[in-house]
């Protein structure tokens, strides 16, 4: 990852008041990583998978945790109110980000196409 992006800092939001500012990669671990991965994004031509997005979301009201989840186009998602305001952040695979809302990250995960998306959450 050190060889893609210019610093760790990124990796964190300075909303994420349950994670913490790396300040190089020699020193990153979850406890900096504020944002989730799509494990099935390998290229751009699909441009509507999420590459990333903020990991504050919940599925069917409980709040996912650490580790690789599977998630259904109709499971029902939404955004925590603890970071954003009940909106969040989405890395699309054209390179896009999108500031999402609750109706709005529905609308993002049903047109990914997929049966399943599968994301790292840190």
């Amino acid at each position: 990852m050190s060889n893609e992006l210019s610093t760790a800092k990124i990796l964190w939001c300075p909303a994420d008041e349950n994670r913490f500012l790396a300040t190089n990669f020699s020193s990153l671990s979850g406890s900096n990583l504020s944002y989730f991965v799509g494990v099935d994004v390998t290229n751009e031509n699909n441009p509507n998978l999420i590459l990333s997005g903020d990991c504050n979301f919940e599925i069917g009201g409980k709040s996912v945790v650490s580790g690789l989840l599977s998630s259904g186009t109709h499971d029902p998602m939404a955004w925590q109110p603890n970071r954003h305001k009940k909106r969040g952040n989405l890395g699309m695979g054209d390179g896009s980000t999108q500031s999402v809302t609750q109706s709005g990250l529905r609308v993002y995960v049903d047109g990914t196409g997929v049966a399943t998306n599968r994301w790292a959450i840190p």
